[in-house]
């Protein structure tokens, strides 16, 4: 009887642990949909940045979206894309001035790169967490 209870002890706690990886997975596939929606509003920001320059407002909203990126980024196995959002972040946000405006595009245009090469990778199939 005992040897019963053991085994259906490990088999219950496989199956819990995949079904822990299956809901991390489900909730990875909802980042990198959430990614993909802040590369092109980061994309249309830069673009509308072009057009009407670096105004408080858009610039805001860049270092908001970079923010949401960097808080969750490395939770899903993206330390490099966490720590680039978190750059983009600042240069947009407390240290931005008119004459780094370069340099903050620069920044921004290697953000969203990462963030492509991410969805291009990991979209189709995000796997499983312990995959990364």
């Amino acid at each position: 009887m005992t040897v019963a209870l053991n085994a259906g002890s490990h088999r219950s706690a496989a199956q819990g642990q995949l079904e822990v990886q299956d809901r991390l997975a489900v909730l990875k596939a909802g980042f990198l949909d959430r990614l993909m929606e802040r590369c092109l509003q980061i994309e249309t920001l830069m673009q509308q940045i072009e057009r009407d320059g670096a105004t408080d407002h858009l610039r805001g909203e860049i270092a908001h979206r970079a923010h949401k990126t960097a808080g969750v980024a490395q939770t899903f196995g993206y330390a490099d894309l966490g720590l680039k959002a978190q750059e983009v972040e600042r240069m947009w946000g407390r240290d931005f001035s008119p004459d780094r405006l370069e340099p903050c595009r620069m920044e921004t245009e290697r953000l969203m790169d990462a963030m492509e090469e991410i969805l291009d990778r990991d979209m189709q199939s995000p796997g499983r967490i312990d995959e990364l």
